[in-house]
This record gives structure tokens, C-alpha cells and sequence, in this order.
């Protein structure tokens, strides 16, 4: 069941955690696919820091704070976490989007092996995506 919220702000995250603990009634979380993601781009000379910043909230403050808000659930579980990325974490422009990808690719590529992973996908990749199970340890 899709669920629209804006992952940078914490009260819409909160409404939206509320409403699945109470669609999912004590049903194990399957899964959550982070898929939310703004691009904006331009040489760093050029560079509006309030624009990179919002940016980072949603490509890579927002992925976090989302996953750490289902996490729980996703454990007790042993759910899988799906993060869309996009092919341009992997080219060095435009700045502000290329660089948020990169980021939130390395985040997923830098798991705890005792408690959690997951990965991040280049949208392409995403009907081939292989996920990562929680460890209930």
C-alpha cells in the first residue's frame, strides 16, 4: 500500500508511521522501498546551499529517517529494505543531485552485518534488485 509523506518533516513521517502500525494490526512489515528523491544541478561555483541542502533532507536525510522509523518492524519481521537510487551517484554532475545519489549508495553499502543491509538501486536495476534480509540478532 503506497503511503504519501513528505520525509522531510517529522510530523508527516510520524502520521505515516501511525497509519501503517495500524494498517499492519500486529502483521510483520514485509518490506519498504525508499523511493522519495528531488534532483537539482548546476557547476559548484553556482551552487544555492539552501537548494543542496534541501536536496540532502530528501535523498539522503530522508532515506534515513525513514528506514530508522520502520526498522523495528522490518526486524521483527526479517523485511527487506529496497532503496531506489538513480544511475547518476555514479557521474560526477550535476553536483547537488549525483553527489546526494552517491551518498545514499554508499549508506547501503556500508551495512552492520549483525543487524541490517540493504541496497541501493540505480532505478534500472530495480526489477533485477536482489534485497537484503534482517537478522533477528
Amino acid at each position: 500500500i503506497p503511503v504519501p509523506l513528505d520525509v522531510t518533516e517529522a510530523g508527516s513521517l510520524r502520521d505515516a508511521t501511525v497509519h501503517i502500525e495500524a494498517l499492519l494490526d500486529d502483521a510483520p512489515l514485509a518490506g519498504l522501498i525508499n523511493n522519495a528523491g528531488v534532483a537539482d544541478g548546476g557547476p559548484i561555483e553556482l551552487l544555492d546551499l539552501d537548494a543542496m541542502r534541501q536536496v540532502f533532507e530528501v535523498n539522503v536525510f530522508g532515506l534515513v529517517a525513514v528506514t530508522q522509523a520502520f526498522l523495528p518492524h522490518l526486524r521483527r519481521a526479517r523485511g527487506r529494505i529496497i532503496n531506489i537510487s538513480s544511475v547518476s551517484g555514479r557521474i560526477a554532475a550535476p553536483v547537488r543531485y549525483s553527489t546526494s545519489r552517491r551518498i545514499e549508495q554508499k549508506l547501503a553499502s556500508y551495512p552492520d552485518a549483525r543487524h541490517s543491509a540493504a541496497y541501493a538501486l540505480p532505478c534500472s536495476a530495480a526489477l533485477r534488485a536482489r534485497s537484503t534480509r534482517f537478522s533477528s540478532r
